[in-house]
């Protein structure tokens, strides 16, 4: 596993990754509810012990597709989305074990690759958990910085629609009334204003 290291990484107290692999992202097949789970991000976070901000850049995938026999009398339609929601989880178990906890925010840059207009359930207890985490206990906040990758057929007001689902989610909007979860759009901002 790699680790962040370097004669300064102990003082380092802010860090920027950005996760854009899809061999970390766990599949959810919304249509049978199976669930592929992806290795952990191959990175250690336990050299940085001053570590007081990390932001991470990642992306949530949701696509749909339906297919309809030659015959026309059978269809399937098949949901599912990506994320790395549980690699990160993962990762933020590296960090230091055993001394005072320095993490205080967590910024996800979240970009949504939105392919269909209905949005599913996504599944957020990653973040519920992170709280849990001893290495997390001095944590104050995550921020999730949601910005959209839209397709053409999409709307400006869709954006708003996926921040109002987003805040009305049971765990997110559970975490938003306790103070421990902002959320912000990073998208096109005329359409808050």
């Amino acid at each position: 596993m790699g680790k962040i290291v370097g004669h300064s990484s102990s003082y380092l107290s802010s860090q920027y990754l950005k996760i854009s692999s899809f061999a970390v992202r766990t599949s959810y097949n919304l249509s049978n509810g199976l669930r592929s789970h992806a290795p952990p991000i191959p990175l250690s976070l336990s050299e940085l012990t001053s570590l007081e901000r990390l932001t991470i850049h990642n992306t949530i995938l949701y696509s749909s597709n339906f297919w309809v026999s030659s015959s026309g009398e059978e269809s399937i339609e098949q949901r599912y989305y990506e994320s790395a929601l549980p690699a990160i989880y993962t990762l933020l178990e590296t960090l230091p074990e055993g001394l005072a906890p320095t993490l205080q925010y967590l910024i996800l840059d979240t970009c949504f690759e939105l392919k269909s207009r209905l949005l599913p359930e996504f599944d957020w207890s990653s973040l519920e958990q992170a709280f849990a985490l001893p290495q997390c206990s001095s944590l104050k906040r995550i921020e999730l910085r949601v910005s959209t990758n839209l397709p053409l057929h999409w709307e400006p007001e869709d954006g708003v629609e996926l921040m109002k689902s987003l805040s009305s989610d049971q765990v997110l909007s559970k975490l938003i009334d306790k103070n421990l979860l902002l959320l912000e759009w990073q998208g096109d901002k005329t359409l808050f204003f």
